[in-house]
């Protein structure tokens, strides 16, 4: 087999590879919101927000238990960003909580490539199921550790979380 043939054979595999572990948008099943069992996922389930989202379409999930990413909502023509992730700004206003719920604004902007906002909210929003790290399969983690989202992280990583927590931290509070 001459050397030409080795490596169209090894780039069509890795092709097929790729592909394989990228899904349709909505062919990736969400996880369920597993029984809390842990002190911190207790407590992560009782203070799970509520999430209001305007101006977009609606939160699909990244990555499935067998690690099949979501590919992404490429080629539908709109201009709304549905895949972006958002910032969030904290505001101390009681009518923010419903109660241990904090109520989160999810805000796509209507014209242009633009980032997602996050706010607090004084409406109601719907819950979402909950899942820690840890309760995600090591399939699914090691998924969200190696693909390529593009521009995009998931902030949520081992690699990530603590840079996007001291990020967030607000000047003056000590960790």
């Amino acid at each position: 087999m001459n050397l030409r043939m080795i490596i169209f054979v090894a780039a069509a595999a890795l092709f097929v590879a790729i592909d394989a572990i990228s899904i349709d948008h909505d062919k990736v099943q969400p996880f369920p919101q597993p029984e809390p069992v842990t002190d911190s996922e207790k407590a992560a389930v009782k203070f799970k927000p509520r999430l209001k989202i305007i101006n977009g379409c609606g939160v699909y999930s990244a990555v499935n238990a067998a690690g099949e990413t979501n590919g992404g909502l490429k080629g539908t023509g709109g201009v709304s960003g549905c895949d972006d992730y958002g910032k969030i700004a904290p505001v101390s206003n009681p009518n923010t909580i419903d109660g241990t719920a904090p109520k989160f604004l999810i805000d796509y902007p209507e014209f242009g490539w633009s980032n997602t906002y996050l706010y607090s909210a004084l409406e109601d929003g719907d819950f979402q199921d909950l899942i820690m790290w840890e309760q995600l399969t090591d399939a699914a983690r090691a998924a969200l550790e190696t693909t390529d989202f593009g521009d995009i992280d998931a902030p949520f990583t081992d690699a990530n979380f603590n840079i996007h927590l001291t990020s967030a931290r607000p000047s003056g509070v000590k960790k």
